[in-house]
């Protein structure tokens, strides 16, 4: 999604409970996980397809580019 890099203003979003913790390598509750998931950009995601999107990463690592393996019994 384009942003406009002039864009300003506030942005105020309102959850059904307070966070317990801000570190996402904590445990924590669900109402973390939405505050986690707004402050920090997963490597990938999974899109509706299934497919491997990536983020952060510069590719996702598949059997097909040479970039993962694959072991079967």
């Amino acid at each position: 999604m384009a942003q406009d890099k002039d864009a300003k203003g506030q942005l105020t979003v309102g959850f059904s409970q307070e966070p317990t913790v801000f570190n996402p390598h904590m445990p924590h509750i669900e109402v973390d996980e939405d505050i986690h998931f707004s402050i920090f950009d997963p490597l990938f995601y999974v899109d509706e397809k299934g497919a491997f999107v990536a983020v952060l990463a510069a590719e996702v690592p598949t059997v097909s580019t040479g970039r993962s393996s694959c072991a079967t019994a």
